[in-house]
């Protein structure tokens, strides 16, 4: 009898021992094991442990949405891609107690936002029948009147001037929606990226 319960209790210890070591590894991000021992920790932890970080409260991000733009000068040259708010995560995790968070997140819901129009065109444009180039001249058209890419527009105009200064003919700008960095290589990162009309600061906007 006594040797059952000490085999039952070194089965329990080893049991947790293995669990909460593959848990070190795994929230670790794999950074200190080889690919081969990531990928195994992934297969345990990833389908009954991970539960799409929903059993959170705040629930972490699921995806990753960022802006960029590059603006073409007079001279006709255009600029390399910009990313406009990135330096205020880095100042909202060195002083959380200002308003960078705040910024940013009025930032990335623009974003979002465009994210959304972006689809529900998408919908009514499959919805119609048209085929891939029909349905990009369809979206095309559709932000002409859209009221969250004139307010995009308007953001980019004063981030642009604080940066390049006079001189700017035009703007073209993007987001770029992904997912953040899978446990290891053998997941696929998925990557999206939606360019908007360029916009020739010479024009104004249909009323």
């Amino acid at each position: 009898m006594d040797s059952y319960k000490k085999i039952i209790s070194f089965l329990g210890i080893s049991c947790l021992i293995f669990h909460f070591s593959i848990t070190a590894i795994y929230l670790s991000d794999g950074s200190y094991t080889p690919a081969s021992v990531n990928y195994w920790v992934g297969q345990y932890m990833i389908p009954v442990f991970h539960q799409n970080w929903r059993m959170f409260a705040p629930e972490p991000p699921l995806w990753n949405i960022e802006f960029e733009y590059k603006v073409q000068m007079k001279d006709g040259t255009w600029s390399n891609w910009n990313n406009p708010k990135r330096y205020l995560i880095k100042k909202h995790q060195n002083t959380r107690f200002l308003y960078y968070g705040k910024e940013y997140t009025l930032y990335l819901n623009l974003a979002k936002n465009l994210h959304g129009n972006y689809m529900v065109y998408r919908q009514k444009g499959f919805k119609n029948g048209l085929d891939n180039d029909s349905l990009e001249r369809f979206i095309q058209v559709k932000w002409e009147d859209d009221a969250y890419y004139k307010l995009a527009v308007q953001f980019f105009i004063a981030e642009s001037e604080k940066k390049f200064g006079d001189g700017i003919e035009k703007i073209a700008f993007r987001y770029v929606f992904n997912y953040p960095e899978p446990f290891h290589e053998n997941i696929e990162k998925e990557l999206e990226i939606i360019e908007f009309p360029v916009f020739d600061l010479n024009t104004t906007f249909n009323e």
